[in-house]
């Protein structure tokens, strides 16, 4: 994959998922298991089609899972608005689950615990963000099993 955001689901489970994320930008990539509400993504989906049709300046909010370290598989949060070019501008903060975290891993600094996370930009066309919404709706219903969002970017740190 280029850029951009993909999901995949695991299984269900009364009304909600176990979905696999991968964020990916030009530098890095992040993979994170997140527990989800299946009608919170019918609503996020909802909002993404309408969204591409407001003015440059629109913003809005997308959180899948959890980001803070006391829940188990991590989240990711989305801001997204309308550059005035009418480009979708997309600030990520992907975090995996908190949990220990060996010597192996974050070398001899004395680390019992960590979360792996990637903070980008990334940046899309309304187009794009279209077809994610369609998708998206689609992995919600259980009609698709993965839904992907490509993009631009990683010049934020």
């Amino acid at each position: 994959m280029a850029c951009g955001i993909r999901m995949r689901r695991l299984y269900d489970d009364d009304g909600f998922s176990q979905v696999e994320i991968v964020v990916e930008d030009e530098r890095a990539w992040i993979s994170l298991d997140a527990y989800v509400n299946q009608t919170m993504l019918t609503t996020v989906a909802a909002t993404i089609e309408g969204f591409t049709d407001i003015v440059p300046g629109a913003r809005f909010d997308i959180t899948i899972g959890h980001t803070a370290e006391e829940f188990a598989g991590g989240g990711v949060n989305i801001a997204c608005r309308v550059s005035r070019h009418g480009d979708v501008v997309l600030t990520v903060l992907a975090r995996s689950g908190y949990g220990e975290a060996g010597a192996r891993q974050f070398g001899d600094v004395g680390l019992e615990h960590g979360a792996a996370e990637l903070r980008t930009m990334l940046v899309t066309e309304p187009g794009q963000l279209d077809r994610f919404a369609r998708e998206l709706r689609g992995f919600c219903t259980g009609f698709q099993e993965s839904c992907e969002l490509t993009a631009q970017g990683g010049w934020f740190n």
